[in-house]
């Protein structure tokens, strides 16, 4: 007990160092200040980035998670064994377990200017099988060491940003579209490593990002891919983007195409590939904001079709946004016979207790994935340090009926950000309901 008093009084001491942190980073869902920022500039390419002041300094910091997060109900339970391949549904109920923040995080970041930003962010999980079996512990409640996680960094990277262009390369989330949940290539996915830029006009923008995949396999898929003829241990996915904007309509043109068991070439990356998906979207911006998106894979012609409506109460310091959205996803748009080649993104997730090694599957696309009728509402209200976001989606998918709800509170307090979730998500005849409070404490210094 003593040690553990002195241990806090060295954290709050350190805490009036991080409260001078100001620091220009790409801005991502978790963070209170994401949603005015992107309800402010409506971008179609996410992540967005912060306004910097100029400055040129290098941080050290430590974040610490104070709470919990706690099941009330449910029956999901995910899967353990070696190298299991993932379905959307765990990806739909692993979504409770991502948007918890780690044991604990450390790292550093480094900007010069207005142009250059680096951060590298080593972020220790729970494991995710153990959250499923055991819930949540932060570093003070970890009751065996086992039940960290080994499934980081999520989000570390190098940014350089100027008028005329962007470019990224690192481990983060990228999302392509005016949907909360876009066609073509969304942020469901824990993280993508990639490299993106962005090449900015005014009236014509175009976008790339070549995205890495773990191209492992379970004992059957490699049975199935040998069955193919022999290959090399290649993912690869290119996607290309051309925004172009006028007075109240946006209008885009994306390509993704995607490689796998062997090397890319150049028409991989710029053109069409062995399987891949082609899109449009349209956006209108009046007093409502109505928006539409089509997307098919262009191997075997299925495809998918969204629409949305909107409306935005701008009121400088506070922003209101409610909006609806409809999703029509046919069966096989993502998939393929060729396991390499199939158009999910693939991660691996280690766990000790339960041991585990899986592979987290989530679509490009949409979050739900195949053969899914969606309707999604949500309402927001954010100012400049935080916002409150209630969902609700159902409908149905390949594994049956679905419901989610989710209601969350992201603000930035002093020395800390502060957490509340709540989730009750329903799926292939599995359930999950539980909530989190956290209050995520910073601690740093300038060198």
């Amino acid at each position: 007990m003593r040690n553990k008093k002195k241990l806090l009084l060295v954290l709050f001491c350190f805490t009036f160092t991080s409260y001078i942190f100001s620091s220009a980073r790409l801005i991502f869902k978790n963070d209170p200040q994401f949603y005015y920022t992107y309800l402010k500039t409506s971008p179609l390419v996410l992540p967005i980035r912060y306004s910097k002041d100029e400055d040129s300094s290098t941080k050290l910091y430590l974040k610490l998670p104070f709470g919990s997060s706690e099941k009330v109900t449910g029956n999901y339970e995910l899967a353990c064994g070696w190298y299991l391949p993932g379905t959307p549904t765990d990806s739909i109920f692993r979504r409770n377990y991502q948007e918890l923040p780690g044991v604990f995080s450390f790292g550093f970041s480094t900007s010069y200017s207005n142009d250059f930003y680096a951060l590298f962010n080593v972020d220790i999980p729970v494991g995710d099988t153990t959250f499923f079996r055991y819930g949540y512990e932060n570093i003070f409640e970890m009751k065996d060491m086992t039940h960290i996680g080994l499934d980081f960094p999520k989000n570390s990277y190098l940014s350089y940003s100027t008028d005329t262009i962007d470019f990224s390369f690192g481990r983060n989330t990228i999302s392509y579209g005016p949907l909360k949940y876009n066609l073509l290539l969304s942020d469901n996915a824990p993280y993508y490593d990639n490299i993106s830029m962005r090449v900015k006009s005014g009236y014509v923008d175009y976008s790339f990002s070549a995205l890495s995949s773990i191209p492992m396999l379970s004992k059957q898929e490699y049975d199935q891919q040998f069955s193919f003829g022999n290959f090399y241990a290649y993912r690869n996915t290119f996607v290309n983007r051309l925004d172009l904007s006028f007075q109240k309509f946006n209008f885009s043109l994306s390509t993704l195409n995607h490689t796998g068991g062997r090397l890319p070439d150049i028409k991989d990356i710029l053109l069409f590939s062995d399987n891949g998906l082609f899109s449009a979207d349209l956006r209108y911006r009046g007093f409502f904001e109505i928006y539409t998106a089509y997307c098919f894979n262009y191997s075997n012609f299925k495809n998918s079709f969204a629409a949305g409506i909107s409306k935005t109460i701008d009121a400088d310091d506070v922003i209101i946004r409610t909006s609806g959205e409809f999703y029509h996803v046919q069966d096989g748009i993502y998939d393929h016979e060729v396991p390499l080649k199939k158009l999910y993104y693939r991660t691996i997730s280690v766990s000790n207790n339960p041991g585990s090694r899986n592979f987290p599957d989530t679509p490009f696309g949409f979050f739900y994935g195949e053969n899914s009728n969606i309707f999604s509402a949500e309402a927001i209200i954010a100012w400049k340090d935080g916002y409150i976001q209630v969902v609700k989606d159902f409908g149905n998918n390949n594994y049956g009926k679905v419901e989610h709800f989710s209601a969350r509170m992201n603000a930035k307090m002093p020395f800390a950000d502060l957490s509340i979730v709540l989730h009750d998500t329903k799926n292939a005849n599995k359930d999950y309901f539980g909530f989190s409070f956290f209050y995520i404490l910073e601690l740093g210094v300038i060198i």
